[in-house]
């Protein structure tokens, strides 16, 4: 199963502060995972070099979740396309 990273940012400087470490079997169960832990910190899900999401502080996870799913749509209609 597929390893992701988590960054917890500074709210002050915007530098990590932690980061926590948890496998998922997707992308898709990776940011809803990702979107439980949202709270005082902005967060950062990553799978190996590639940034997956930027969660804000303040941003409801259903939100997170719903812009997570057209962007991914967007991306297979362009490569349906390119087909």
């Amino acid at each position: 199963m597929p390893t992701y990273r988590l960054y917890f940012m500074s709210p002050r400087n915007g530098h990590i502060e932690r980061f926590d470490d948890f496998e998922a079997p997707d992308e898709d169960t990776a940011l809803e995972l990702a979107c439980q832990k949202e709270g005082a910190y902005p967060l950062e899900l990553w799978f190996e070099n590639r940034k997956l999401a930027r969660i804000e502080a303040d941003d409801p996870a259903a939100k997170i979740v719903a812009r997570w799913r057209e962007r991914k749509a967007a991306i297979n209609s362009i490569a349906d396309a390119a087909e």
